[in-house]
């Protein structure tokens, strides 16, 4: 799976996340198979993404960035029909490169129509905000808070702005 750099950087879906989860999206966007679907097992996620790391992130902190990606409309989370646990990551087609791995088809597809609501609602929030935005740009432009960075005047804008 291919990374745009323009949407890791600038993306308004990854830039809702917090520090910690910006940071580690590449790697666990790294772990999703050939189809951009992730097996949700956490310890095991753990087990493979930070292999050699000396300190490891913890089981809740990994799912806690998962939860993020998930309300950002990142990552759709569904059940596979056995129970398991599955993420397929919101991304374009050809990110996830032209062939796929035999062993990946194994692995459950989300059920469509309720990937496609997922999707419209990041479509129906992303309008919402549209007003948010521009608030967000004059938020650029205003003088800077001491003690208060421009990033929480936004986000505090945002709210604002959706409430």
């Amino acid at each position: 799976m291919m990374i745009d750099p323009e949407s890791l950087i600038h993306g308004e879906r990854i830039r809702a996340c917090s520090d910690e989860a910006q940071l580690h999206f590449p790697r666990l966007l790294a772990a999703s198979n050939s189809y951009g679907r992730l097996h949700m097992k956490v310890q095991r996620i753990i087990a493979a993404v930070y292999a050699d790391f000396v300190s490891p992130p913890s089981k809740e902190q990994v799912t806690k960035w998962l939860k993020e990606y998930h309300d950002h409309f990142l990552l759709f989370v569904y059940k596979a029909p056995d129970g398991s646990l599955w993420g397929q990551w919101d991304v374009p087609k050809a990110m996830l490169g032209k062939y796929r791995k035999k062993r990946d088809q194994n692995s459950p597809a989300p059920p469509a129509q309720e990937f496609r609501e997922f999707k419209e609602r990041y479509l129906s929030a992303s309008r919402k905000a549209a007003p948010a935005a521009r608030l967000n740009a004059n938020a650029a432009n205003t003088t800077h808070v001491r003690g208060t960075s421009t990033r929480n005047v936004r986000r505090a804008m945002v709210s604002y702005a959706l409430a």
